[in-house]
This record gives C-alpha cells, structure tokens and sequence, in this order.
C-alpha cells in the first residue's frame, strides 16, 4: 500500500543553490554538513570540488578540492571522517581504484579499493565503509567492497544484485541498497544487509522502477529520490518504513532531477544538484523536506 502525504503537512524548501551546478556528484552527512563531491559541470568536464552546505545558518562553504576530479564516485562519512572512493576520471577508460580521506584539513589517499568502482553508493555502519552496486572493471559489479577503517583494510563480500546508478544508505546498523539499473533498464528491486547476518534479504520495491537515483536516511525512514527513464525525469519521492516494509508516497520534488545528492540529517532529506533532463543536463538546486513535518 502506498499512503499519498498530504502537500500541506509537508512542503519542499528552496536552500541557498549549490556554488557551481553539477550532476552526477557524490553526497554524504559529514559532521552535520550536506556534502557533494565532484561530478559533471555544464561543460562535461569532470569537477574536484567539494562543497559543504552548512543547515544551521543556511551557508556553503568549500572543502579542498580532491587530488583527482571525478564523476560517478561514491562518498561516505564515518568518525567524523569524510571519504571518498572510485569515480570515473579523466584519461582513464573506465572506473577508478583511489581513494581518499578528509583528516586534518586535507586529503590522505588510501588503500586502493581491491576492484575499480564506480556508479555505486557508498555507506558506513560502525566502522566499516561499504561500497555497494555500481561498475567494476568487467562490467556490472557483484561484489560489495567494505574498508575497516581500523585496520585500514579491504575485503570483498557478496553484492546485492548487480545493478549501477542505484541509492545506497546505512539506517540501524543495517544496509539499504534501492533501485537502480541495468543494460540501462530502471528497476525497482530493493534489498538490505546486515554485518551481523552476512546476508542479503529482499524488501518491498520501490513502487516506480528508477535509475540514475539516489537514498538517504532520515527521520528513521529510508528515502528515495531523483530518477531517469525513458519517460523522462521523474520528481516523484518515496520513503521507507522498515518497521512495516512498505513505501508512502511524498510531496514530489519542485525541480525534477537525476543523479543527485541524497543525503539525511537529522529529520531532514536534503536532495542536490543532479540534472532536469536526461542525459548530460546540470542544475545547482538545493532542496530539503522535513519529514517530521
């Protein structure tokens, strides 16, 4: 069952524009900022930027740009480390193995990844940095890659079904990996994992199938927003309840886009940048909703 929130108990909110439009970017809740990483400018071009929206005063401000400009990378944060890992770069053929971590103000590479990624989504529980779905150098990625941060470390696990351009978030101690698209076919199908089982369970799907998408945590709620298909781009956004397993409809998105930002803090989803058409197209939105209403 799908439950349709009533537009006048929860509105959209227009927030100071990214700096520089962009799509394809990475976003994650670093230290209480909304933070997007990298992505495509309205050139093509890939970016190495960094910036961090700031809810409490409504304020951007930039981080160091990365040692490399990408697109397509996937970014996480764990004790109060900001990370970023694989992409697509210039001059390389396909997906990327760097990466990186924000520590004293500047950026400290890593232990490559054990198999290029890219496209995919990236989260933390505890810690442990988990990099799920997306492209791997033979194709579509079946495995999951998890950095101890401890240990400083990789290992390789068993992947959700493979599938790229998909919404990837952590919410309880536990994985969600949302939607997504293979052969360029959108899908629906979401799963979730847990450290403690080592296993993948099916969950409802998602009720419109959506690539080039993106999921966030918020409010106790798994969020699901920006898509592309072959119709278009879609301003419809979905949350999760997983007490119940079933989506509900929200106030759909003023300014349809893909390959955005979806990032939760607190009760808030906050969903940036990304493109209002398919294809290369870029936007500098800023958008939030209070799911606690």
């Amino acid at each position: 069952m799908i439950t349709v929130l009533l537009a006048a108990a929860l509105a959209w909110q227009s927030n100071p524009p990214l700096p520089v439009a962009r799509t394809e970017v990475a976003g994650a809740n670093w230290r209480g900022y909304v933070v997007v990483v990298g992505g495509f400018t309205a050139d093509g071009r890939s970016s190495a930027r960094v910036d961090a929206y700031n809810p409490r005063v409504r304020q951007w401000q930039r981080l160091p740009d990365l040692p490399l400009a990408v697109n397509h990378a996937m970014a996480a944060a764990g004790g109060g480390r900001l990370y970023v890992v694989g992409g697509y770069a210039v001059g390389e053929t396909g997906p990327v193995r760097d990466a990186f971590v924000l520590d004293g103000g500047r950026w400290r590479r890593l232990r490559p990844l054990p198999y290029a990624r890219s496209a995919g989504g990236a989260a933390f529980i505890g810690n442990t940095l988990y990099v799920a779905g997306g492209v791997g150098p033979y194709g579509t990625a079946r495995s999951m890659l998890a950095y101890d941060v401890a240990r400083r470390r990789w290992r390789v696990l068993s992947g959700p079904r493979p599938r790229e351009h998909l919404g990837v978030t952590a919410l309880g101690a536990q994985l969600y990996v949302v939607a997504g698209r293979i052969h360029g076919q959108p899908l629906s199908i979401v799963q979730r994992w847990s450290p403690r089982t080592g296993r993948w369970q099916q969950l409802a799907s998602v009720p419109e199938p959506r690539g080039a998408t993106g999921a966030g945590a918020a409010d106790g709620q798994i969020v699901s927003a920006g898509a592309e298909s072959a119709a278009g781009t879609s301003a419809v956004v979905y949350a999760y309840t997983p007490a119940t397993n079933r989506w509900r409809r929200l106030p759909d998105q003023p300014i349809a886009r893909h390959s955005v930002a979806v990032v939760g803090v607190d009760t808030r989803i906050y969903v940036i940048g990304g493109g209002p058409r398919p294809g290369l197209s870029v936007s500098d939105a800023n958008e939030s909703l209070d799911l606690a209403g």
